[in-house]
């Protein structure tokens, strides 16, 4: 595929892996020998997913790259599916503003549609204002949360009597993993984790910190880094969660007590976990906590076909959806769906008169469970044909819980 002087193509291992990790590392300004190991690990997922990675090549120059690896997510109903993972997009400086991005997307459309293996793709977005235009719809938010030091609980939140063990990363390895393991098929949102994946997922969250350490219970861990902070009147140190993990509730409130009463800390950080997290709920004044929401998984429905009956949905529906998808034509127009009283949908093309009319990327927001068509509509991105249908979809389509992804992909 080219754009004017620019071409894209599937980049190889063996050729294009040296020049990957260089572009990949420089489009986000992490240079110099300090992330030498951030681009081995671009190098190790590369190889591991041959063919699913893109580069934009300026004659033999490497300008711009892209990948899309197959990973399983947990959908709403229907346990692990296969999804594409868009990752580390970034173009070279000097070849910005002139088209790389768009043919790399373009590419990338075509070629999960030609693989055939999934028909659903996603990303976090570094910027907020990038891939709507390519059909991608905010899907799920994400919560940061800052804590201070020894905040109390509320009476009668059970901590378990298990003691909270402070463990290295090669010590914690098995029982994290094993954990992860364990409560990933329940989670909608969250993904498979292979060995690349699973460096990526803890890799330092800032210079200057303490390595990775882990704090473990049965049924739960929380990976965590401390920054350094020494005052005048006494420590203040940052400590700022990874990622934290649990199976029940007993296990994720002694690790949050835990956490929240380290010696020498300040302020507890996290900026990762779910906008349904129920730390602030267990806490005895819940507005100790500072919660700042912002989007985070964008989804795009690559093929509506197939990606629609990937997962289940919470209540019947008989609709006509006249659909509009201008980077994806083989979407646009009209599609019954139909879920039957098991939660199980069919989707067809239709002649019938549409019931709704949505863009793709409304489509992929709702996808997840967690945002409901009803909010999109009064945001004017709904158009509704038949009285009751919008209320009528959004019982469909709403999940249990709200999707949350805890890692960086």
């Amino acid at each position: 595929m080219s754009t004017g002087d620019l071409h894209v193509r599937a980049m190889t291992p063996a050729d294009d892996a040296e020049a990957y990790a260089r572009v990949a590392t420089e489009a986000f300004y992490l240079e110099g020998s300090e992330h030498d190991e951030l681009r081995k690990a671009e190098i190790a997922l590369l190889q591991a997913h041959p063919g699913d990675y893109q580069g934009a090549f300026d004659g033999d120059e490497l300008v711009a790259v892209a990948g899309c690896p197959i990973r399983l997510m947990t959908l709403p109903g229907n346990g692990q599916q296969p999804v594409a993972c868009v990752t580390a997009v970034g173009t070279a400086t000097s070849h910005r503003r002139r088209g790389a991005l768009r043919a790399m997307m373009r590419f990338q459309v075509e070629h999960i549609r030609k693989e055939g293996r999934t028909g659903i793709a996603l990303l976090s977005a570094s910027e907020g204002s990038i891939y709507g235009r390519f059909g991608y719809g905010i899907a799920s938010e994400r919560a940061n949360f800052e804590v201070p030091r020894g905040t109390e609980f509320a009476a009668g939140v059970d901590f378990g009597s298990e003691r909270v063990r402070h463990l290295t990363q090669e010590q914690a390895r098995d029982h994290v993993r094993a954990v992860y393991e364990q409560v990933a098929p329940a989670r909608v949102g969250w993904l498979t984790r292979d060995e690349h994946n699973w460096i990526f997922a803890h890799f330092p969250a800032t210079g200057g910190a303490t390595p990775m350490r882990f704090a473990v219970v049965s049924g739960g861990y929380a990976a965590y880094q401390i920054k350094a902070n020494w005052q005048r009147r006494g420590p203040a140190s940052e400590l700022m969660i990874k990622e934290l993990v649990a199976a029940t509730p007993a296990a994720h409130a002694a690790l949050w007590r835990e956490l929240i009463n380290l010696d020498q800390i300040g302020e507890i950080t996290w900026d990762r976990t779910g906008v349904e997290d129920p730390l602030p709920r267990m806490l005895r004044d819940p507005r100790q906590v500072t919660v700042d929401v912002v989007d985070d998984l964008w989804v795009r429905l690559v093929d509506l076909s197939t990606a629609l009956p990937a997962r289940t949905y919470s209540a019947p529906v008989d609709a006509v959806l006249e659909v509009t998808d201008e980077f994806c034509p083989w979407n646009a127009g009209r599609w019954r769906l139909v879920v039957d009283d098991k939660g199980q949908a069919t989707v067809e093309r239709s002649t019938a008169d549409p019931d709704v009319r949505l863009d793709i990327a409304d489509l992929g927001a709702i996808f997840l469970g967690g945002v409901r068509l009803t909010r999109l509509a009064a945001a004017g991105r709904v158009v509704e044909h038949r009285a009751g249908t919008v209320s009528a979809l959004t019982r469909t389509f709403l999940g249990d819980t709200a999707p949350h992804i805890p890692e960086v992909f």
